[in-house]
């Protein structure tokens, strides 16, 4: 049943769960209201459900888990209020989960762990709370997670799916060290948190995108490691960076690299014969003095 993108209004019929062949049901995108019937957990072969883009309210049934044949849950974009039910957990075949956009409110439940074929997690912009669960570690498939724009206070590396490759948690309350260890991510953004340092086991040795700005973060000798990394967007903006620029400034692998907004001080570092590849850089809103480099234009690129 494809009812996609028309003017739908009303409320879902409770009546709906009597359809118990149904395999997909795309509701989305029209202007649909009230609450998701319980009775939506009798549809037992049901195996896509896009009920995105509507107005939707109340909470998320927690019938829901009785769709033990459901491979993509969309429910982003409406006004659904209420935790997540824990029994989401039990949507064993589910490669898909997108709530994004709603006011859910409550903890991450821990059994999402359990979906061990999960492939996409998005839960952003809701006003979820406490940790990302170490049970995340569960979902050894999982390659996406966007939780940013939230009220998350934890999230430690062990959590983290060893396939993961793209994890944003920007705009949350994330507190702690950034601990960089040996992963498949090749993209972190985790700016604008309250993390009050840096710490490096290993850097993924595919990570091309970094971004920890807005931070409580200092200097250290983390950063002239990231430096050495070939980062394809490095910024590390608005912290609390108090040392001199590092000279390795001039010859970092990084394409992009951001340092405005913290509290470098003294002259420009030497550029001397160290070859300069960067394609752009920002110190703006610093405490440097001085002159520019008289070789800077050997920087082509820039």
């Amino acid at each position: 049943l494809q009812l996609t993108a028309n003017n739908l209004v009303g409320s879902l019929p409770s009546t709906m769960g009597d359809l118990s062949m149904l395999q997909v049901l795309y509701l989305d995108s029209n202007v649909l209201t009230g609450s998701i019937p319980s009775t939506i957990g009798d549809l037992s072969m049901l195996q896509n459900l896009p009920l995105y883009s509507n107005a939707l309210t109340g909470p998320i049934p927690s019938t829901i888990g009785d769709l033990s044949m459901l491979q993509d849950l969309d429910l982003n974009s409406n006004a659904l209020t209420g935790s997540i039910p824990s029994t989401i957990g039990d949507l064993s075949m589910l490669l898909y989960l997108f709530l994004y956009s709603n006011a859910l409110t409550g903890s991450i439940p821990s059994t999402i762990g359990d979906l061990s074929m999960l492939q996409y997690l998005f839960l952003f912009s809701n006003a979820l709370t406490g940790p990302i669960p170490s049970t995340l570690s569960g979902c050894t498939q999982l390659v996406f997670l966007e939780v940013f724009s939230n009220y998350l206070s934890q999230a430690s590396s062990e959590a983290l799916p060893s396939a993961l490759a793209y994890f944003i948690a920007a705009d949350c309350l994330l507190t702690g060290v950034v601990l960089l260890d040996e992963s498949n991510l090749t993209s972190l953004s985790v700016e604008n948190n309250l993390f009050s340092g840096l710490a490096i086991r290993q850097i993924p040795s595919q990570l091309q995108y970094l971004s920890v700005a807005g931070n409580r973060i200092p200097s250290s000798p983390a950063i002239d490691t990231l430096l050495g990394h070939p980062f394809v967007f490095l910024d590390l903006s608005s912290n609390r960076l108090n040392s001199s620029l590092p000279g390795i400034v001039w010859n970092t692998s990084v394409q992009q690299l951001l340092l405005n907004n913290n509290r470098f001080s003294g002259t420009f570092p030497d550029r001397g014969d160290r070859v300069c590849s960067m394609r752009y850089l920002s110190v703006a809103g610093n405490g440097l003095w001085g002159s520019l480099p008289v070789d800077l234009q050997q920087c082509a690129n820039l």
